[in-house]
């Protein structure tokens, strides 16, 4: 039988491991338990997202708008990059009234010190920051409108807007459209392949008082409209606005200088 020297175990003992030891040793494993969470979540973030922080999000938001319902398929976060990235996003609403759903996002430079400390989103914690959306589908179905866009893309530092293959029209065909409703109605189809402003000031949209833009440039345009003149016109509804009654009813200040 082999005999093992049993004197250095017996140096370990609880009566002579004073309270500084402890504290040191409880500190070198609370480190260590740190430290291999922090490597986790730094080579493995996609294990932690998208098994904590993504039902985190989805719980929190049901519980702020029960009438919504909001799916995300996958969450990543690039800590090298400071960028934030979602995948397959679609936001219900329980009656089915309306519908949002977007194949990619991405969300980068944010500071997230300055927005953990503000508690809220400022002009301060997004001032370097920059949005990408792709594949973005709204229905509204109540209108019987859809609104697609290909791709959006938002800088703060550079002032500007972008956005491309932008469609509005309806979601039904215009037999159905002009079937629903026994009054004359108009049907809109509006296709825009690109949409640039340059110059906006994004802190006067943070602070809700003041909408600023350098230029707007609405590239190649279509606009089709289309009235079904053998129904009568309905005399109970509201007349709209001409353009003059429209921008006096305003109580914001508009300015254009060109």
């Amino acid at each position: 039988m082999k005999r093992y020297n049993l004197k250095y175990l017996q140096t370990f003992n609880l009566r002579n491991f004073t309270a500084g030891k402890l504290t040191l040793f409880l500190s070198l494993a609370f480190g260590f338990i740190l430290l291999f969470f922090a490597l986790l979540l730094l080579f493995f973030p996609e294990t932690y997202l998208n098994g904590y922080i993504k039902n985190r999000i989805t719980d929190s938001f049901a519980k702020a708008y029960p009438q919504y319902s909001l799916k995300i398929d996958r969450v990543n976060f690039n800590i090298f990059k400071n960028r934030i990235e979602l995948d397959s996003v679609s936001l219900v609403k329980i009656d089915s009234s309306f519908s949002f759903t977007m194949g990619a996002f991405s969300l980068s430079g944010i500071d997230w010190i300055k927005l953990y400390r503000e508690n809220k989103f400022s002009h301060n914690s997004v001032s370097e920051a920059s949005l990408d959306a792709e594949g973005i589908v709204l229905n509204f179905k109540r209108s019987q409108n859809q609104i697609r866009c290909g791709h959006v893309h938002l800088s703060v530092p550079d002032s500007g807007f972008y956005a491309e293959s932008v469609e509005v029209h309806p979601l039904i065909t215009d037999e159905q459209f002009f079937a629903e409703s026994k009054f004359r109605n108009t049907r809109y189809r509006f296709v825009i392949p690109r949409i640039s402003v340059k110059g906006l000031l994004y802190r006067s949209l943070f602070n809700g008082n003041n909408y600023r833009a350098g230029s707007i440039i609405i590239h190649d345009a279509v606009t089709d409209i289309l009235v079904n003149m053998d129904k009568p016109v309905d005399t109970k509804s509201p007349h709209p606005l001409m353009p003059d009654a429209s921008l006096s009813s305003m109580n914001d200040t508009i300015r254009i200088g060109s």
